[in-house]
This record gives C-alpha cells, sequence and structure tokens, in this order.
C-alpha cells in the first residue's frame, strides 16, 4: 500500500501519545511546511515502529519546530526493522534560546532510536542555526543500528551520518565512516 501525502506537510500524524505501528507502507509525497512537528510519520510522546516500509521522495520543512525526512518522535522510542528510509529533505530553523532539530532520516527527541536490517541513504538535513543529523538524529536516547546500511547522508550544520545524545552501538554498521557525534 501507497500513501502518496500529495504536497501535505505529513503522512501519518500521531497526535494521542498512543503511538503508532506500520507495516508494508511506502509513504512518499510529503512536502510544504508546517509550525508543528513535520515529517512524513510524526509521533507525539508515543512508540513507533516500522516493519517492511519504504519512506521516499519526501520533503519536508518547518521553520518553527522539529522536522524529520522519514520519521519525528517528540519522546517516544522507535524502533525500525527491514526498511528502507532514501531520498528524503528535511530543513528547518527556529532561532531563539531552544532552536529546533532537523533530520534527514529519523528524529527523536529523548527515546531510544533501534534500527534493524535497514538502508538509510541519501537523506538531506538543513538547518541555519539549529541542529541537525543527515542520516538518524537522536536528542538524548541512545541508538542501536544493526545489520544496517547507512550511508551518503548529509547535514548543516552536524554530523552527515549519525548524531547520539546517548549512547551509540553500531553492530553490524555498513556505510562509510559514520562521521557520529555524540552529545549532540
Amino acid at each position: 500500500m501507497t500513501i502518496d501525502a500529495n504536497g501535505q506537510p505529513s503522512a501519518l500524524y500521531d497526535n494521542s501519545g498512543d503511538g503508532v505501528t506500520i507495516d508494508g507502507l511506502t509513504i512518499t509525497g510529503v512536502g510544504g511546511s508546517d509550525t508543528g512537528g513535520t515529517a512524513p510519520l510524526v509521533s507525539q510522546g508515543g512508540p513507533v515502529v516500522a516493519r517492511n516500509c519504504t519512506i521516499v521522495g519526501n520533503d519536508a520543512s518547518n521553520p518553527d519546530g522539529n522536522v524529520a525526512g522519514a520519521i519525528l518522535a517528540e519522546g517516544g522510542p522507535v524502533q525500525v526493522e527491514h526498511r528502507t528510509i532514501t531520498d528524503n529533505t528535511a530543513s528547518g530553523d527556529r532561532g531563539g534560546v531552544f532552536g529546533s532539530d532537523t533530520a534527514g532520516a529519523i528524529l527523536s527527541e529523548r527515546g531510544p532510536i533501534s534500527v534493524t536490517g535497514s538502508t538509510i541513504s541519501r537523506n538531506t538535513a538543513t538547518s541555519e542555526t539549529s541542529r541537525s543529523g543527515g542520516g538518524v538524529h537522536s536528542e538524548g536516547g541512545n541508538v542501536s543500528i544493526t545489520d544496517t546500511t547507512v550511508d551518503h547522508n548529509d547535514a548543516t550544520p552536524g554530523p552527515g551520518e549519525l548524531s547520539a545524545g546517548g549512547s551509540l552501538d553500531l553492530s553490524g554498521f555498513r556505510g562509510r565512516s559514520p562521521q557520529a557525534a555524540r552529545g549532540s
């Protein structure tokens, strides 16, 4: 099944904190801008589980808040299994004291991220003053990447592939040098 967002700022949005589980979906066509959290898949506080899915060709932007090219989890854990996340872009900027966070693929605010048997490639995050991660960006949660290819992701400013606020486990990491940064 394919969800084409037709230029909307999100395709699936959980505002209840209950979380989202998806299996066997393709999500594409996200575009435009929003002032809340923006991404093809957004969860406000609940867990995100994504299996056997493809998130491709999205262009998310947000001038006032957090933004991700594939998954934005505001506090809950993220679990990704056997998934392809490619060719997505995220751009955002919020000045001031707190700023915002931007990730080309996966952004988690305080929750752990686990990625297994997946590909995260050719995603881009840009921001003029905020924190960014091209592939995976974690604000405080632990990151575990297992049997996964993470390569050719880019972020300005920030590390290209991975940015982990907590511990970083790269068991079976495949790709270019992870260019990982801790304590982002």
